[in-house]
């Protein structure tokens, strides 16, 4: 891409907000995978995370940021907010409640208040990557900044 265009993203603005100090990057919003845009903006594809909604006991919904290259560990992230089971949620309750679109949820910049659960391998990293909310960015900044700016406790949730 040309020019680099910051978008409006509620993302943005909550890092914003917070203080964060980040870095926007950008790869075409057509590309397939988070494999591919981590090869296009010249990463290691374990410091993209991916931002996924999870039931805990059918009652209440947790978000989990992992790296895109791991698997969610259900038992793992239920166990780290006290509860006994989770599931993924429909992909339409993770739009409706966060405001984005599916492989664009960003863990920042929510409509609501959610817990947030963060895998604790990324503080191993410099640097991590969220979506901004958008097809084809991606925020970069310290894991501590994402952990502060989201109120996330981090946990070993990530397998694989």
């Amino acid at each position: 891409m040309s020019a680099l265009h910051e978008p409006d993203t509620p993302a943005i603005r909550a890092a914003r907000a917070a203080g964060v100090v980040f870095r926007l990057h950008c790869y075409p919003p057509e590309t397939p995978d988070s494999l591919t845009a981590a090869r296009l903006i010249g990463v290691e594809p374990e410091r993209i995370l991916k931002t996924l909604i999870a039931e805990i006991d059918r009652e209440r919904l947790v978000i989990a940021a992992l790296p895109v290259t791991a698997r969610l560990n259900h038992g793992a992230l239920a166990a780290a907010v006290d509860g006994t089971r989770s599931k993924l949620a429909p992909a339409a309750l993770a739009e409706q409640v966060t405001g984005y679109r599916l492989r664009s949820i960003s863990p920042l910049g929510l409509p609501m208040l959610l817990p947030i659960v963060c895998e604790a391998g990324i503080c191993d990293y410099g640097s991590v990557f969220v979506s901004v909310g958008l097809p084809g960015y991606e925020l970069e900044l310290t894991p501590a900044d994402l952990v502060r700016a989201t109120g996330a406790l981090t946990a070993r949730i990530a397998s694989g």
